[in-house]
């Protein structure tokens, strides 16, 4: 038991030096930083000519339905596969916070679909 618990604390320090190492930004050399123009030559946009216009959909209300209906599917569904009728509070909260991520998920990309009529 202890050997295995040493090669699972171990192996994630082992295998994660290589990729943090090389996640290190090369220092800049000196003649590189001569040639860079100043940050005040950089050209000025206006923020609505630069930017598209994100259309409104409806994301956040298919999000909440399809969370909150898959949530309490879930917790009925648990509910009866139970044996016992005791209550399980935990177990119903869980159910519903599985449901609802699911549900938000796929709700949120299917009212994503549908435009909301424009503001102006």
């Amino acid at each position: 038991m202890k050997l295995l618990f040493r090669i699972l604390l171990i192996a994630p320090l082992v295998l994660a030096s290589r990729p943090l190492s090389a996640q290190r930004l090369a220092p800049v050399p000196s003649y590189a930083l001569a040639t860079m123009p100043p940050l005040s030559s950089a050209p000025h946009f206006a923020a609505d000519s630069v930017v598209p216009k994100i259309p409104r959909t409806y994301w956040l209300e298919g999000g909440v339905i399809g969370g909150v209906s898959l949530g309490l599917a879930t917790v009925m569904w648990a509910r009866s596969m139970r044996e016992s009728d005791r209550e399980n509070i935990v177990g119903d909260v869980v159910g519903f916070a599985l449901g609802f991520g699911t549900g938000f998920a796929a709700g949120s990309l299917i009212g994503g679909q549908f435009h909301k009529p424009s503001e102006e």
